[in-house]
């Protein structure tokens, strides 16, 4: 079992994230959130195994928000997702450890939370 966490800004695009994961029986949702706060109180409580981080999420602070759950939640992956590809270099040099652009196919996202969660759990 995969525990995810769900934090994405916009209500429409969470419920259809959520939709699409809850296809794969060995995905759990483990909780969402729409905003910074959010997302700390609840994953440094719970540690996910992994983050799903819109990176346009309301009160965001790359820095501060990725150092805080790397220092309470070690062992979780950090995906950002965005709408930009030039998002990626920065959400990278940020600490995240992966950047998915918010437009993929369901399965293609499927594909790549497959291969991120393998290689990690192999590693």
């Amino acid at each position: 079992m995969i525990n995810i966490f769900l934090s994405i800004g916009s209500e429409h695009i969470r419920r259809a994230i959520r939709l699409v994961l809850e296809q794969v029986p060995e995905y759990h949702l483990s909780g969402e959130a729409d905003h910074a706060e959010s997302l700390l109180a609840q994953v440094c409580t719970r540690p996910p195994d992994l983050l799903l981080l819109d990176w346009e999420l309301p009160n965001l602070h790359p820095n501060r928000l990725i150092k805080a759950v790397r220092a309470c939640c070690p062992h979780t992956l950090i995906v950002a997702l965005g709408i930009r590809p030039e998002d990626e270099l920065q959400a990278r040099e940020r600490g995240v450890d992966e950047f998915f652009l918010k437009n993929l196919y369901p399965e293609e996202f499927l594909d790549s939370i497959h291969s991120l969660t393998h290689q990690h759990k192999e590693a």
